[in-house]
């Protein structure tokens, strides 16, 4: 990997086109790297035009860099610059006019954001999360406490229930467990 590679429209048009197959459109983020390789590439600027260096460690990459535009980019950098300048405005002005809005990375945090104290937000999902966790564990119990109370209620009723259910307070209660017809207490 080397810094040289931006120069290479292929290499441009590779990576835009599989940032377009991942979202399935084109969003802000293609156009500001293309604007970032213009502000690199830019004649005036000339910052990549002064360092044909670059390409000392580019090797050709088959399907995005050919040997004879690896040659011509080492012959003349000032001409692959500008065709780099070029072809991003190109790009850059293509995709501007097609890419959507993904979505707003801060849309979720924002409240907390424009809140007089972000941390006392924070301290009320804190709360909030407390609070849910209490109310789980407690319908938990009374589920099973009421599980358990159908049970010891069915085994007053139930012969099978009587003799599955150990712990119900009938059986502690003095319910005979060995004979089918007594029901006395």
């Amino acid at each position: 990997m080397t810094f040289g590679l931006p120069v290479f429209p292929g290499v441009w048009d590779w990576y835009l086109q599989w940032r377009e197959k991942r979202h399935g459109f084109y969003i802000k983020w293609e156009e500001d790297m293309l604007q970032v390789l213009l502000g690199m590439a830019r004649p005036d600027v000339k910052w990549m035009w002064q360092h044909p260096e670059l390409t000392w460690n580019v090797k050709s990459v088959p399907g995005l860099i050919t040997a004879t535009e690896l040659a011509i980019a080492k012959a003349n950098w000032r001409a692959a610059c500008d065709t780099c300048f070029k072809h991003a405005s190109q790009r850059s002005k293509e995709i501007h006019r097609v890419s959507r809005i993904h979505r707003d990375p801060f849309e979720p945090i924002m409240s907390i954001l424009e809140a007089e104290s972000p941390l006392f937000e924070y301290r009320k999902i804190n709360d909030e999360i407390i609070q849910c966790r209490m109310k789980i564990a407690i319908r938990a119990r009374l589920r099973k406490q009421s599980d358990h109370s159908r049970c010891c209620d069915w085994g007053c009723v139930s012969v099978f229930v009587k003799r599955t259910c150990g712990s119900c307070s009938s059986a502690r209660a003095g319910i005979s467990r060995h004979r089918k017809d007594d029901w006395r207490i």
